[in-house]
């Protein structure tokens, strides 16, 4: 072991990626590389989201596309025991836009009991008033009723996917019946403006509809997140097992062929090269930025914002954040907090703990040396779900990108190496904030 290595056992904090004997970065064409390695190579399955022991996943970059995914992965009374389909989804996003602003803690008037109705959340759930008072809890009360029985705040995401679901289920209301019967059109809508009228008449009944900005956000949301709605001949949703068939636990938003993926040394859509780029330690980017590479990742694909490696190394400079041998994770923290991210340690070694992460929608970046796809003397890697087949899927800054930023192959790799040669005093799990 030399000094660097002893150094990470000794004090549990990694450096990384200091490459003394390779001087190249790993493509993802470097086949002799990935066979001695045992990668294996993705078969898109279509699969986005999963439902865990009662409680909804919220999977998503944001509360829209969230309850986007929720509306096209569980099956309701209301639609005739099946997911929404993506105009039927997008009729209803539009109208959560105009009540709530996709807000789950939004209450009308902007405050507890200021206003006639007192609408609370997504939907702005109400209470019944009868000549200006109030003459009954309402749907308002099964929302409140909901949270204590789950242990939640009112306002929780997940409780009120569950509050939607419980509605079109008619548990405790009529929701999904007077959906199926009284609106049978909404089963074969082809509009997602007429989609977002038929969800306003059943489900919303607004007083005060204001409809034109209803149906204008429902074919918005259409156009923005139509092709993420499960083929329905290729999934098998329910109401507890999700969208997913399979060993698929763990599986995020991040799983696609759309996930953008950097390389530390060069990636030509961003200016040419990277990688001779210097840190204030005088070493490479590209042979000591896994760290801020991997970070640059989880932020451009969790939050759109258009944030590469060149953004993050020069943070890192800005704010002296490079050790002796690269990149640590108080770079990650410090970095992830700058760009509207929230980091938590995990343990690394425990592999339900990584599907706990990727089921609350975050992504793990992981320090580690050894085996590979770790170095021999430290590699950070981002790792974005685990695929029904229950290998990690990587973003590796040493794999090869196409020139549009994806990935030239998905990565799917064993999860025994990455977790038995994983470092946790360096690594950390990464959810929006």
């Amino acid at each position: 072991m030399n000094k660097t290595l002893k150094k990470i056992s000794l004090l549990g904090i990694l450096s990384i990626f200091t490459l003394s004997a390779v001087t190249q970065p790993v493509f993802a064409d470097d086949i002799p590389f990935f066979s001695s390695n045992d990668v294996l190579y993705y078969s898109e399955k279509g699969c986005t989201v999963q439902n865990q022991s009662g409680d909804i996943a919220v999977v998503g970059n944001d509360n829209a596309e969230k309850i986007f995914k929720f509306l096209t992965s569980a099956s309701f009374k209301g639609t005739g025991d099946k997911p929404f389909n993506a105009v039927q989804a997008a009729g209803a996003l539009g109208n959560f836009q105009q009540e709530s602003g996709m807000d789950p803690g939004a209450i009308e008037g902007g405050a507890p009991n200021s206003y006639p109705g007192d609408g609370h959340g997504l939907a702005q759930w109400s209470y019944n008033v009868s000549g200006g008072a109030r003459v009954s809890e309402g749907r308002r009360g099964i929302l409140f009723e909901l949270a204590k029985s789950e242990g939640k705040e009112w306002s929780d995401l997940s409780l009120q996917l569950k509050m939607i679901q419980n509605e079109l289920n008619d548990v405790g209301s009529t929701e999904g019946s007077r959906l199926l019967n009284d609106f049978p059109e909404f089963a074969t809508v082809s509009d997602p403006a007429k989609a977002s009228y038929l969800f306003m008449q059943s489900y919303e009944r607004a007083g005060t509809p204001v409809q034109e900005k209803r149906d204008s956000a429902a074919k918005a949301y259409y156009e923005k997140f139509k092709n993420l709605a499960p083929d329905p001949a290729s999934t098998s949703a329910s109401t507890s097992g999700g969208a997913c068939t399979g060993g698929g636990s763990g599986l995020t938003a991040f799983m696609g062929s759309d996930f953008t993926i950097y390389n530390q040394c060069q990636y030509p859509p961003y200016g040419g090269s990277w990688g001779t780029t210097l840190n204030t330690l005088g070493q490479t980017a590209c042979s000591t930025a896994c760290g801020p590479t991997s970070l640059a990742m989880a932020v451009k694909n969790m939050t759109g914002q258009n944030i590469t490696p060149k953004e993050t190394i020069e943070y890192y400079n800005q704010q002296k954040l490079w050790k002796e041998g690269g990149s640590w994770v108080e770079g990650l923290n410090s970095g992830a907090d700058h760009w509207g991210l929230r980091t938590e340690s995990f343990d690394t070694k425990d592999i339900n703990a990584y599907k706990s992460v990727f089921d609350k929608g975050g992504l793990v970046i992981v320090a580690g040396y050894g085996a590979s796809p770790f170095m021999s003397q430290g590699h950070y890697i981002l790792i974005r779900g685990i695929t029904d087949e229950g290998k990690f899927r990587i973003g590796d800054p040493g794999q090869g990108v196409n020139t549009n930023g994806t990935p030239e192959k998905p990565l799917d790799w064993d999860t025994a190496p990455i977790v038995s040669n994983s470092v946790a005093a360096g690594s950390v799990a990464i959810y929006k904030k």
